[in-house]
């Protein structure tokens, strides 16, 4: 009996035991598991040979060997029953090198967020799709300071974040996942100037950032920073030297706030030329006076400047239209970009206004295709006719729908949801966003009576100037579905299209499919060698995301093309002479062509150089860049290898020459692909080398030796005690 009494005691102390273990931990990484689940999965690796103990939440713990792989490896555990609110799975950190989201094959995350995060070996950190972030510690918080050697960090849904200073950080992606409720954003400025190994950026629908400091970058290779409506500043951005990549789309930012085209970053480079009309920020703006003088001129790199011109100045004819009607030249003055607008432009139909809304198109042939594809290519400002006619007082907000959905409107800065029927300060942007019930979308939306914003904008912008009633239209999909198809450009292919069907499953499918209306599909793109994907094309038009995998939501007929492009390589001139008193034949490594000094040459191509010196003579010197190369001195054949421009001088002099025949000796030759010896009887034997004595192969002097399969370069010839050069050219 007592046997019995202590067995039990026993097992009721093991989930104390595991509690009292992971309170312990110096380096505990906690996750906040998702109410109501039934298992939890996500990936991981640890250092060679080391393991981890993890415990799951529910009294239980276990302790996982190396995965042996450089890649995560997933783990799964399945809970006796659905988990309560507020269970964390602690992992011992010590050894943890990666964490990741599990792929949608391997296992549902059923994570919200996270608590405390500490590792002192944690390289990457990558929870960019399935977790919400809306459970952890301190909502839509994410703190990594305790991970110096983080390299690799993508999550989404996020208000604030904490990095590591003086950090490792080398690729960062952060962004927030359109549907979310409360759509939370990162606020004010990221200042990201300690992350100086910072390689790669990605930050997408940060609807309340308004700036980035990059400062001192000076690895930022690729900068992708779209539909961030707010961001108006990316400070430093002029100074990224090593920019190859950018992605600016959807942003509000003015020519002073873009990056400068380089050897490494051309306009090709940059995919800018999306982007909507900029709500310009109230410091620039006073009484009947537009301020742009902060972009009026740009300077490129080499000092060179570009002058910013206005082709269009138009205003807003009825309040609430957009500004589309053009004014005239002298109804408004400019100067250096300082804009003052005549008094006359306030009155309309005998009344006089207390503000306008004005619309400036720009123009900078520095940025000749910034906004291109937009509708309108402007900035736009409400002017106030005098300093005491700001848009004042407060305007109703009213709002409803219909089934199939749920509307909800927000102040953008601060955030704060509104309910139908509040008042609002005039002036302020709100967001309307529909939250879509399973099988239905949004149709479009009814702004004071009017129709606007056809399907797919389930997320739109709107600045409250007066009383406002907001309805918004959905409509159920079709039960039939819709049809996908994809397809690709350039070097390479869709290798994987996808979608999760109810069960979890991925579902594979064919171009030409029809699948459920309101499905998300997965796309992988793989690109071919010496190429690399460049953008995702989806029904006709350019797509703001970009890499793989690709997300495309089905609410019609859909078309996806993934395109890629060639990677470029930089290229150098390579310059050489030679001689007196000999000949040098220079050609590519890659393809054995033949070129001429001064022919541009890839980085990383070896270009082989022969020398021939004239009988009696040897190699003297070869030079390169200035530096003789005393290591290859008398080689006839030398590989160099191009990472800079290249200089090649190779020079000749007397002594040591190889014995050379007299007019009185045989004759060896190169004629018509053949090896000729002629002043020997036919069934004397001679032996092939290469300049740098290796034997290629032996024949008889009577049987001429096929010379067309030999490489371009200088050869040797044997026979007897004899030695004979040729050159196979």
């Amino acid at each position: 009996m007592k046997a019995k009494i202590t067995y039990w005691l026993l097992l009721c102390l093991l989930p104390l035991q595991a509690l009292l273990a992971q309170d312990a931990l110096e380096y505990p990484i906690k996750l906040c598991v998702t109410p109501g689940s039934s298992s939890v999965t996500f990936k991981y690796n640890t250092l060679p040979g080391a393991s981890v103990t993890i415990y799951w939440g529910d009294g239980s713990s276990e302790t996982l060997a190396d995965p042996k792989s450089r890649y995560a490896k997933a783990v799964t555990h399945t809970y006796a029953k659905p988990v309560a609110e507020g269970t964390k799975i602690t992992i011992d950190g010590t050894s943890v090198t990666m964490l990741e989201e599990p792929w949608a094959t391997e296992g549902q995350l059923n994570v919200l967020g996270f608590g405390q995060i500490a590792s002192p070996v944690l390289e990457r950190l990558d929870f960019a799709f399935a977790c919400p972030m809306s459970g952890s510690t301190t909502p839509y918080h994410l703190d990594v300071s305790r991970c110096p050697q983080l390299k690799v960090l993508k999550v989404q849904n996020l208000r604030s974040i904490t990095l590591p200073q003086d950090g490792t950080l080398e690729e960062l992606s952060l962004s927030t996942r359109l549907g979310t409720p409360e759509m939370p954003s990162l606020q004010g400025t990221l200042d990201l100037t300690q992350q100086k190994h910072l390689q790669k950026l990605k930050l997408n629908t940060q609807l309340q950032l308004q700036a980035i400091d990059l400062t001192g970058l000076t690895q930022l290779s690729s900068l992708e920073v779209y539909n961030n409506p707010q961001l108006r500043r990316l400070v430093g951005v002029k100074g990224l030297a090593t920019l190859r990549k950018a992605n600016l789309m959807g942003n509000a930012l003015t020519y002073d706030q873009l990056p400068l085209f380089t050897d490494e970053l051309r306009e090709s480079d940059v995919n800018y030329d999306q982007c909507p009309e900029i709500t310009l920020d109230p410091i620039h703006v006073s009484p009947r006076t537009i301020d742009l003088s902060f972009q009026q001129t740009v300077q490129d790199a080499k000092g060179q400047s570009y002058t910013t011109t206005y082709p269009n100045v138009m205003i807003a004819s009825e309040e609430g239209e957009a500004p589309n009607t053009p004014i005239f030249s002298d109804q408004y003055s400019v100067e250096r970009g300082v804009f003052k607008l005549s008094e006359s432009l306030f009155t309309r139909g005998g009344q006089q206004l207390d503000t306008l809304l004005v619309g400036i198109q720009t123009h900078n042939d520095y940025y000749p295709h910034y906004a291109t594809a937009a509708e309108t290519n402007q900035i736009v400002a409400r002017v106030p006719r005098t300093a005491s006619e700001q848009p004042t007082g407060q305007a109703r907000v009213t709002f409803s729908m219909n089934e199939g959905g749920t509307l909800s409107v927000a102040i953008v800065n601060p955030w704060k949801e509104l309910a139908s029927g509040d008042l609002v300060e005039r002036g302020t942007k709100v967001y309307i966003q529909s939250e879509l019930e399973d099988g239905y979308q949004v149709d479009y939306y009814e702004i004071n009576g009017e129709r606007c914003h056809e399907a797919y904008q389930y997320l739109i912008e709107y600045i409250i100037t007066d009383d406002v009633n907001i309805v918004a239209h959905y409509k159920k999909l079709p039960a039939e579905g819709y049809t996908i198809t994809y397809d690709s450009e350039g070097g390479g292919i869709i290798e994987d299209a996808y979608y999760m069907n109810n069960m979890g499953t991925a579902v594979k499918i064919k171009s030409g499919d029809r699948i459920p209306a309101g499905t998300e599909i997965t796309f992988v793109a793989k690109a071919d060698k010496g190429h690399e994907l460049d953008y995702w094309r989806t029904d006709g038009e350019r797509a703001l995301d970009e890499g793989s995998p690709f997300y495309y939501e089905l609410y019609r007929d859909g078309h996806v093309t993934a395109v890629f492009r060639e990677l470029t390589v930089p290229q150098y001139p390579f310059n050489f002479t030679y001689g007196p008193g000999g000949y040098l034949s220079v050609r590519l490594s890659s393809t054995q062509e033949i070129i001429n000094s001064g022919t541009l040459v890839k980085e990383g191509e070896t270009v082989y150089c022969v020398a021939t010196p004239d009988p009696t003579l040897r190699v003297d010197k070869w030079i390169v860049n200035g530096e003789e190369m005393t290591d290859w001195r008398d080689e006839l054949e030398v590989g160099v290898k191009v990472d800079k421009e290249i200089n090649l001088e190779v020079t000749f002099c007397r002594g040591n020459a190889l014995t050379t025949p007299t007019a009185e000796t045989p004759r060896v030759y190169i004629a018509n692909d053949r090896l000729i010896v002629e002043g020997y009887a036919a069934d004397t034997e001679m032996s092939l080398y290469t300049a740098q004595g290796i034997l290629i192969g032996t024949a008889r002097c009577g049987e001429p030796y096929n010379s067309s399969t030999l490489p371009s370069g200088p050869y040797l010839v044997r026979i007897g005690d004899q030695l004979y050069r040729v050159l196979v050219d």
